[in-house]
This record gives C-alpha cells, structure tokens and sequence, in this order.
C-alpha cells in the first residue's frame, strides 16, 4: 500500500488531494498572519449544501505565499492573484468536496490499514529516521487548529475519491498509430504571434449605473443569520456523565470544567461553517438557550448550545461604493478587452492584418516556457494559419499560428507516450469529475470569485 501511495504521490489526481486533506504541509507551519488581507466569509461556491467561502481560500493561498516568500521574499498579494492562486484553490476545494461526497454516495470506503499507509507515505509527517513521527504528526494539526479525529476523518473520505478515479486514470492507452502521428506534432517547433488588446479607458460609472449595478449584486453583500454557538466535544467514555450534568441544569461551560472536555464559541452560518451539514440543520431549527442532546459532528460527539441569534442584515449602497466603484470599472475593462480580442480575431481569420503589432514566441518541443502554459498548449492544437483567443491571467489574448517548422530532434517516444498518457489519462479523470459534479450541483458565484481577486489585488485597505 506504502509503494502504491508513493507512486501516486507525483500524479494530478494525487496533488489535488493533497492539498485539501492536509497531506501535503508543505508551507504550513506558522502560516496564521501571512496577509493583512482577511475573508468575509462571502461564499464564492457551493457543492451541494457545502459553501467555499473567501476566508477558505485565503487560508490555502497564505498557505502558498509562504512557501514563496522563502525564496521570493517580495511576492505581494496582487501577485498571487496573477499566479491563478485563487482559481487553483477554488477549484482544488470544489474537486475535494466532489470526489469526497461521490465516494461516500458510492459507499467506497478506506480501511484503518491504508490509512495508515497514507500517513506514513507522508514525507511531511516522518523525523529524522524517514519513518512516521506522531509528535511532528500532531504538531502539524495543532498549528492547523484541527483534531485528529476530524483530519483522519476528512483524509479518509479523500483517499476513497483518490482511489475511484485512479481506477479510471490507470485505464488510460495510447494506441501506437496514434503515437507515431503525435510524435510528429509534438517535436516540432511552432512559431506563434501573440496579439494583446490595447488597455481600456473606462470612466466612472454615474450614480445611476452604480445603483443598478448594486441591485443586480445586492447578495453579494449581504450578512447571512448569523447564530452564536456553544459546542462542547464529549468523548465517548464521557456521554452518561455529560448527560447526566445535562440532567441537572449545567451550562456546557460549567460541564467542561468539572469534566475536563474540550468546550469552543463558534459563530456559524450557512455560508460558512466547519459543523456537519446535519449538525447545522439542527442548529438553525433549535431554540435559544436550550443544550442539545449528544450528537454526532463526522467522527465527533457534541453537545450544543445556541446563546444568540444575529438577523441576516445587507450592507447600503453608501458603505459600499468605493468597492462597487472598482468591481464596475473593472468588469468595463474585461468586456472591452473580450471585444477588442473578438474583433482581433475576427480581422485574423478574414485576412487582414491587426493595427496593433504583435509579439512572436518560438515554441519548441517540450518546451513550455516560451509562452504562457494556455498559450502553449492552445497553440500545439492550432494549424498553420488558424487564430485563437486564450484566456490568460492577464487578460485575452489573440494567437495566431504563422507556421511550424518539423525538426529531427525533439522528445524521445517513450518520453512523449508517458506525456500523452497522463493527459489522457487527467481527460478521463475531468469528464467523470465533470459527471459528478453534475449530479451533486456545483454552483459558482462568478462575480464573487472576480470582486474577491479584486479586493485581494488591491490589498486590505479597499
């Protein structure tokens, strides 16, 4: 099990994980203060009934940042947005949530053995001996802020997806009819040119425009009912005794005391949450100030104590104008650069010739440096001749394909099977994530990914 989790340890599926679960802590060790910049708990996606706040990204992208900033100390948050850090972390959080609930829907389960096996195939979890150090092992959760029971928890439900669709990945085959033909594609230099829109000049908007660009975004900022929550976690040896103080009228704050359990304040609310889905369903129905019985949080026994309920209330146009401001302008820009990029594309593919000047990327076998990776990879699909627009972090941008050039020389076939396997093989894996996600309902706020990237850009002060 070790070798087999070690080999998958290098694989997208893998990856993806990874970062989710907590398998992978590279970057993570003091992590809290990185930005200045917080979340608003605003949600960006949902799967299912599951929310993907803002506050869940920028953990992952402080997370990144740091692992940066040992080597590029100067890295700013704009710069994150550049990278596709936040798209990365929404979309590694909307795959974990998807292949986590399609697992469990499918009853794939993953024993104690192999959970083990997976811990100690972390190279983050072992000491100095290269086997697996409990102490490290709980150190790490402790900076994370999370139980051991809730991480083996959420790890097991990813290893059960991780395990169905490596099934389908390792099912991936590339015929040697269709390698012969692709090794000539792929060892060839393509000679590209890259058209950029000119930046748009957009004024800003009248009070009226604003007005109506706030109506038509007024969820946006919205503060969701808001209930303030005492938990306390009873172990299982603990549930009579803690029933028992129940019994006699005690406040979950008094019962930690006098049993020595674990007792938190949350405030918790359907757009952010880290309860169960069942647990806050229970929350949201129950009355102020009347304990739970003992209940189950994943793996965890609780007992809960709504103390007070804060009414969903939305932010005036007033408080918010300086950021609609920026979001308005903003979208301006980016609809002004799809039709300058349209109508570049529209003049390549009828002959004529840009009145802007382009710049040229030599793109060479095995070579993804040349250009932007969409770049790159949109070009190698393009005939001689043909024109596309390719969606950057900067921005469209028009490409056009001015010839290739065959070479003798490039990547050796065994090296381009393997690339072209383990695309085939990512495919595979997207259009059965795609099916999932399809069945379990994934929802993205696309205007609230793209004001979140902006207030991000532009720093905490916005």
């Amino acid at each position: 099990m070790i070798t087999y989790l070690n080999k998958l340890s290098g694989s997208w599926l893998f990856k993806g994980i990874l970062i989710l679960t907590g398998l992978s802590f590279v970057g993570l060790w003091g992590a809290g203060g990185l930005l200045n910049f917080e979340g608003r708990g605003a949600t960006l996606a949902k799967v299912g009934r599951v929310s993907i706040t803002d506050k869940d990204i920028m953990s992952d992208i402080q997370r990144e940042l740091q692992l940066i900033r040992r080597l590029m100390p100067g890295v700013t948050e704009r710069d994150a947005v550049a990278l596709g850090m936040v798209d990365s972390s929404l979309n590694n959080r909307i795959y974990s949530q998807v292949i986590a609930r399609s697992a469990k829907d499918l009853r794939i389960g993953v024993g104690d053995a192999a959970l083990s096996a997976a811990l100690q195939a972390s190279p983050d979890f072992r000491g100095h001996d290269g086997r697996f150090d409990r102490q490290r092992f709980r150190f790490a959760l402790t900076q994370q802020g999370i139980s051991e029971v809730a991480f083996l928890d959420q790890m097991r439900n990813q290893l059960a997806g991780m395990f169905m669709f490596a099934s389908a990945g390792n099912s991936a085959h590339v015929p040697d009819i269709m390698l012969n033909s692709l090794i000539k594609q792929y060892n060839a230099t393509r000679i590209v040119e890259i058209y950029q829109p000119r930046p748009a000049l957009v004024a800003r908007p009248s009070d009226d425009q604003l007005a109506d660009f706030y109506e038509t975004r007024r969820d946006m900022f919205t503060l969701p009912e808001t209930r303030q929550v005492q938990v306390l976690n009873v172990p299982e040896s603990a549930i009579i005794r803690v029933e028992d103080a129940l019994g006699e009228g005690l406040g979950l704050s008094d019962i930690a005391k006098k049993l020595d359990l674990r007792y938190s304040r949350l405030s918790v609310n359907r757009q952010a949450t880290a309860l169960d889905e069942d647990v806050m369903d229970m929350i949201f129905r129950a009355r102020v100030g009347r304990p739970s019985e003992v209940v189950e949080n994943g793996r965890e026994l609780i007992v809960f104590n709504v103390t007070d309920i804060i009414a969903a209330r939305g932010q005036e146009l007033g408080a918010v104008r300086a950021q609609l401001t920026a979001m308005w302008m903003a979208e301006q820009r980016e609809t002004m650069a799809a039709r300058q990029a349209q109508k570049l594309l529209d003049d390549l593919n009828a002959g004529k010739r840009p009145d802007i000047r382009s710049t040229s990327a030599t793109i060479k076998a095995g070579d993804s440096r040349a250009a932007p990776a969409a770049i790159v990879a949109r070009a190698r699909a393009l005939q001689p001749g043909q024109a596309a627009i390719v969606a950057t972090a900067d921005g469209p941008r028009v490409i056009r394909l001015a010839r290739v050039v065959p070479t003798a020389e490039g990547m050796p076939a065994d090296q381009v099977r393997r690339m072209l396997t383990d695309e085939l093989a990512e495919d595979m894996g997207s259009m059965l994530m795609d099916s999932l996600s399809q069945q379990i309902n994934v929802r993205v706020r696309q205007d609230a990914v793209d004001a979140f990237k902006r207030r991000l850009a532009g720093g905490a002060g916005e």
